[in-house]
């Protein structure tokens, strides 16, 4: 593998530091006040996020035969590691893709997870284009 000598340096290594640390903060702007649990009661974002939580987020629809096929997959592994210890930690968030909202809550009744709201179209685009860009780097 190509390795620039730069790629080991401690400020090359800070500067990733900071730059993952802005797409989180900006991540967290979005969708921080746009999380709601299956109650639809808004959850506290520090309660799933912070130092040794991980964060999934889940880019599904119900016009999707492939999403729709995964989803019980999901629901059951999602289950199975909550009555664990490590599912503590753990948590998903279902950002939807659907057109409306009828089909966002027939959809969302399949999950046990949270979900991003569904008239927050624009965070979604957002933290997609985020990850893109993360990924490009």
């Amino acid at each position: 593998m190509f390795e620039l000598p730069v790629m080991r340096s401690r400020l090359f290594i800070n500067v990733l530091r900071l730059w993952f640390a802005a797409i989180m903060s900006g991540v967290e702007n979005l969708l921080a006040d746009n999380i709601v649990d299956k109650d639809g009661a808004k959850v506290d974002w520090m309660s799933i996020t912070g130092p040794g939580k991980i964060l999934g987020l889940y880019y599904s629809a119900h016009w999707c035969p492939p999403c729709r096929g995964f989803t019980p997959n999901l629901a059951k592994w999602y289950k199975e590691m909550k009555e664990k210890d490590a599912g503590k930690n753990f948590e998903i968030i279902f950002v939807s893709s659907d057109s409306d909202q009828a089909a966002f809550d027939e959809y969302y009744k399949e999950m046990p997870w949270l979900a991003l709201k569904f008239e927050e179209r624009q965070a979604k685009v957002c933290v997609y284009i985020r990850q893109l860009l993360r990924k490009l780097v």
